[in-house]
């Protein structure tokens, strides 16, 4: 009987114990959660956002932005709607400030960017 308490006892010790690292992990890795792993953000591209102070998109009268999101590669891509056009997805670099290029569902109102940017 005396072994089964020792066994018990040592099996709760070892469970605490294992429970307690547990824990210990989760704080640790807890810090950090929202930030990006590897190569998501580039600082360069990031920290080069004031290479530029306007960037025109040349987009008509009653557009507007309905989302924008990055690709991690440091280009930005910005959802438009409005302006009599269908929705769009302009593609922007941001380490240069220029637009690289429209994507839209329905070719027949695709427009080419003017070359002045």
């Amino acid at each position: 009987m005396t072994a089964v308490k020792t066994l018990v006892a040592v099996m709760t010790l070892m469970l605490l114990l294992g429970l307690g690292l547990l824990a210990y992990g989760m704080a640790q890795q807890s810090s950090k959660l929202g930030q990006p792993e590897g190569d998501e953000v580039r600082p360069s591209a990031v920290g080069s956002l004031s290479v530029f102070n306007t960037l025109a998109l040349d987009e008509p009268a009653g557009s507007s932005v309905a989302g924008v999101t990055t690709d991690g590669q440091g280009r930005a891509l910005l959802t438009i709607t409005g302006g009599g056009r269908p929705d769009r997805v302009v593609v922007v670099d941001m380490a240069e400030g220029r637009r690289l290029g429209v994507v839209t569902l329905d070719g027949r109102y695709g427009y080419e960017p003017s070359s002045n940017r």
